[in-house]
């Protein structure tokens, strides 16, 4: 089978995922980054910064493999 008809194939689910995830940054993450960045002393944003600063210390394999055996 020719590798741009695998590409091809396989694309709608890529740009599905990629939509999400672009989606989800805007919507969600620029709204807790501006409260964070506004009230650094408030308790939410502490949590914010924190849960931040910890998903991205995690392995991303790790996470990605917590997160297919949570699903099942």
């Amino acid at each position: 089978m020719p590798a741009i008809q695998l590409i091809l194939q396989r694309l709608p689910a890529t740009l599905e995922l990629a939509v999400a995830a672009l989606l989800l940054a805007v919507f969600v993450g620029v709204p807790c980054g501006l409260f964070a960045g506004l009230y650094p002393e408030h308790p939410v944003s502490r949590v914010l910064m924190t849960s931040s600063i910890v998903g991205f210390s995690l392995p991303t394999f790790w996470v990605g493999l917590m997160l297919i055996s949570g699903s099942g």
